[in-house]
């Protein structure tokens, strides 16, 4: 079975990173809980929780040299990535680079391979994730889910069994609007129950 796993809010802790940062420089305390959009630092957001000041700090702190890799993983996505693959799961990870950063596909894959690289060294930069094909994809935002879906899919008349969204206080709403099944952390059960339905199902 090939999962593949976006990185951003969903391996890694993307979002406590910006927040650390943010608060230190402008002295506020935004929480991760109070991002409820996907897009909250994008200049063409109507998100209101960050001034434009302080979006531009995020878009620029995103280009910064070494950020990409100066991330902690998200808790307990290792040992259960670990056991997926001993039990004869195929990791990819599938991700967005950042263009307007010169040096983020190379931070991005050392981090990877030096804290994740005995599960899988194997990492597809690209924006347009309906492109790759997989049994599973794993993701925290529900856009990619659904074109993902549409395209590999598309005859299907439940999604269940091939697509998970890791549940983050920006895809709640989406969510549930497109019953689109939630990941509660990685020591959510739901993950090994979904692989254990595709190898009957398949």
């Amino acid at each position: 079975m090939k999962i593949l796993i976006d990185i951003d809010g969903v391996t890694v802790d993307f979002v406590s990173k910006i927040l650390e940062r943010l608060n230190k420089q402008f002295g506020t305390e935004i929480k991760h809980e109070h991002i409820t959009e996907w897009d909250f630092f994008s200049n063409k957001s109507t998100f209101e929780l960050l001034t434009e000041e302080q979006k531009k700090f995020t878009r620029d702190l995103m280009c910064e040299e070494g950020f990409a890799g100066n991330v902690e993983l998200m808790p307990h996505v290792k040992e259960t990535l670990e056991a997926l693959v001993k039990n004869g799961c195929e990791v990819v990870w599938l991700t967005a680079p950042w263009n307007s950063s010169k040096t983020w596909v190379e931070d991005r894959t050392k981090h990877i391979h030096e804290t994740l690289g005995h599960i899988s060294k194997n990492i597809i930069f690209e924006h347009n994730k309906e492109e790759i094909e997989g049994d599973l994809l794993i993701d925290d935002r529900p856009e990619n889910l659904l074109k993902w879906i549409e395209k590999n899919y598309k005859g299907h008349k439940s999604h269940a069994h091939q697509v998970l969204l890791f549940k983050q206080p920006w895809n709640e709403k989406l969510g549930e609007k497109h019953s689109i099944p939630f990941l509660n952390g990685w020591k959510d059960k739901k993950l090994s129950h979904t692989v254990l339905a595709h190898r009957i199902f398949r």
